[in-house]
């Protein structure tokens, strides 16, 4: 591949591109100028000449860097395609990593859907590209989570600080893989201030509430048996509903018990049976 220094004249003067001689005739406009005479209509002074010789050294040393980087296959990172990507859309490469986790559970999916729909009421008419990714944007999307309002535009319902935290890091997740991908050359997210969990409290249920709910009447028996079954061993639906014969062990130390992987974590775990409430 060869690379050519091409002039085309302008308002500003006389631009600067390179031309990369490949089968798409692909240009990089490098935003430099030189003054031109005919342009302004008199003749160059002293400065401007030497402005102009400047600027064609510095043209051709990128030109020669272009070169080396084509010819030590860092060109696709660094060169055209890198600036193409750039280019591109960041909503539209949120989407895919967006899909490409599509068989992680239902309340994770729609997590990923939210932060999308916070991504888009953020940016609003704003077409934001890969060149546009900064720490700034990234820091005031940060700072919209945690005042904004509801997605539906309900004024005063703000998000809770571990809505705002799960959907930041959905936008972590993102940026991370942009990074490896080769989007963005650097993980602005490494200076912006991260988003700091909420302590939640969690509500159990009575031993007398648990009788009621046994004693109530449900249309679907099965799922039921599933709710009680979580309830007693505090083990998430998801991980329930994976349940096999396989997973229940036993020891003659401990007597039986649950050995599962929890879905949302991917860690092992264990639930006895003499630890938790089934024994009551």
């Amino acid at each position: 591949m060869t690379i050519s220094i091409r002039r085309k004249k302008t308002l500003k003067g006389i631009s600067l591109f390179l031309d990369y001689n490949t089968r798409t005739n692909r240009y990089e406009f490098l935003k430099l100028y030189l003054f031109d005479e005919e342009i302004l209509d008199r003749k160059l002074t002293r400065a401007e000449k030497e402005h102009n010789r400047e600027i064609e050294m510095k043209v051709e040393i990128i030109r020669a860097k272009r070169m080396q980087e084509f010819i030590s296959g860092t060109f696709k990172l660094y060169g055209i395609e890198h600036k193409q990507r750039l280019e591109s859309s960041f909503l539209a490469y949120f989407d895919k990593i967006m899909n490409e986790r599509q068989e992680t559970s239902e309340s994770n999916r729609g997590n990923w859907k939210s932060a999308r729909n916070h991504w888009v009421n953020f940016a609003g008419k704003r077409n934001i590209r890969f060149a546009d990714i900064d720490e700034k944007l990234l820091d005031g999307f940060r700072r919209y989570l945690l005042t904004s309002h509801d997605i539906n535009g309900i004024k005063g319902e703000g998000l809770a600080r571990n809505s705002a935290l799960s959907y930041f890091t959905k936008l972590r997740v993102v940026i991370k893989q942009a990074v490896k991908d080769k989007y963005l050359q650097e993980n602005p997210l490494e200076k912006v201030k991260g988003i700091q969990p909420e302590e939640t409290k969690r509500e159990i249920l009575t031993t007398d509430e648990m009788r009621k709910l046994f004693n109530t009447p449900c249309d679907d028996p099965l799922l039921k048996r599933a709710f009680l079954f979580s309830c007693l061993t505090g083990m998430r639906y998801s991980d329930v509903m994976n349940l096999k014969w396989a997973n229940v062990q036993h020891s003659s130390d401990t007597g039986y018990f649950i050995r599962f992987r929890q879905k949302k974590t991917e860690g092992e775990d264990l639930v006895s049976f003499t630890n938790c409430r089934c024994s009551h």
